[in-house]
């Protein structure tokens, strides 16, 4: 439950009038001391300066000292108030591992970015930049959706004790140790969700494979009991009592929308797995559904293990430009 002392920004648009995502950065720095760097980067040299650059170079150095000097415009706020910020700009691509390159030679505490809806079509045909960080981002991932404050706020914290999908036993703890983390630097009050499915029992019958029926109640009751048994102890190991703990029956995605609806959640924290791309289009994320399903943040945690497929080194020669103002 350290305070935080590195926030990366990312920023998909130096020139966009409304950048939710610095702001929340903003208000994190206020609260917990910590300093920011603002990234972003780009594969298109455009728009270029009048006249344009005769070289390929020359365009993208151009490119380059265009983009930081809008990165420094959005920085020039945050310093007036005390915050040490850098602004980094890099030629390089695609944008997620570019912004994965860049985090794993700054190693920051956490990553905030800007979401935005996205269509199922865009989902099944566009290579997003949100999904494949969920994906590939090596430290928390902090997904902005909402303009609330930071300040004080309402934590619903995603957990499956029964480890569907194989996810990683301890996955649980660091979704809760994270939770509390951002209680600790950002105040507000945590509740825990646990969405699970009733067995059925096999029953023979005349086709090839056994139809299956309910569970006797007496049956059904046990099992119930056992899941909350392990909610409530896995709560209580993070001094979270019984009743922070919300066990609703139904598809992951559907409850825990709806609990955050009804808890009126300002942060969702939960696990997210890397998994073989195969495996993925059979099993889905939970995180990459949940995206475009809540309205409130998303704060995505990655096991202890994980690692991360994008390399350190572009396979093209990266350019990049900074400056930094430390108060």
């Amino acid at each position: 439950m350290t305070a935080w002392k590195h926030l990366v920004v990312a920023i998909a648009n130096p020139f966009a009038g409304r950048q939710m995502a610095i702001r929340k950065a903003s208000e994190m720095a206020a609260l917990c001391g910590a300093r920011i760097t603002l990234f972003h980067a780009f594969s298109m040299p455009y728009p270029l300066p009048d006249p344009a650059p005769k070289s390929t170079t020359g365009a993208l150095q151009a490119a380059m000292e265009y983009r930081l000097k809008g990165l420094e415009k959005l920085a020039r706020p945050l310093r007036k108030k005390g915050v040490a910020v850098e602004c980094v700009v890099e030629w390089d691509f695609p944008a997620h591992e570019a912004i994965v390159r860049h985090l794993l030679r700054s190693k920051p505490d956490l990553l905030i970015a800007e979401s935005h809806r996205h269509g199922t079509i865009g989902r099944w045909l566009l290579a997003n930049t949100d999904w494949e960080l969920i994906r590939a981002c090596p430290c928390p991932l902090w997904f902005v959706k909402s303009r609330h404050s930071v300040e004080n706020p309402a934590i619903l914290a995603a957990v499956d004790p029964l480890h569907a999908h194989a996810k990683p036993s301890k996955l649980d703890d660091l979704i809760l140790d994270h939770a509390a983390t951002l209680l600790a630097n950002l105040g507000g009050a945590i509740n825990v969700v646990h969405a699970y499915t009733a067995p059925l029992s096999s029953a023979s019958s005349n086709y090839v494979e056994p139809f299956r029926i309910p569970l006797s109640q007496d049956r059904t009751q046990r099992f119930l009991s056992g899941i909350r048994s392990q909610v409530e102890q896995l709560a209580r190991r993070h001094g979270l009592s019984a009743s922070q703990c919300i066990l609703k029956e139904g598809d992951p995605v559907t409850v825990i929308s709806a609990v955050a609806e009804k808890k009126s959640t300002d942060v969702l924290v939960m696990g997210a797995v890397s998994r073989h791309e195969l495996k993925r289009i059979f099993i889905g994320s939970t995180a990459e559904k949940l995206i475009d399903k809540v309205r409130c943040d998303l704060l995505i945690i990655k096991p202890d293990l994980f690692r991360t497929a994008v390399r350190k080194q572009s396979a093209s020669t990266r350019l990049h430009l900074k400056e930094s103002t430390r108060t």
